[in-house]
């Protein structure tokens, strides 16, 4: 099974019909995003996304999308903990050479 991250601005394409990238993300997800892909997130990716979506867009989105991806069966979300959180700092540091984004 392949793991596939979803970050912040993967999820605003999905939901903000303004987004330039709205109907790339739109066709991603609903033709190639099945079996046998995992998709995760962090509970940092989203807040983070909520609170893009309310400063942008109507409340009932940030709201819905909170609910959508709480509930949802296709994304897990990671909760970062300050251990995971010093440890991916942690190897940053150590790997100037990477484009680590």
């Amino acid at each position: 099974m392949m793991t596939l991250f979803i970050d912040t601005s993967a999820f605003i394409a999905l939901i903000d019909k303004d987004d330039q990238y709205h109907t790339q993300a739109k066709e991603f997800y609903q033709k190639k995003l099945s079996p046998p892909f995992k998709l995760i997130t962090t509970n940092f990716v989203v807040c983070e996304t909520i609170n893009f979506l309310r400063a942008r867009l109507p409340l009932k989105y940030a709201v819905e999308y909170r609910d959508d991806i709480i509930s949802s069966k296709i994304v897990s979300i990671i909760h970062i903990t300050p251990d995971i959180e010093n440890a991916a700092f942690s190897i940053m540091k150590h790997h100037k050479d990477k484009s680590i984004i």
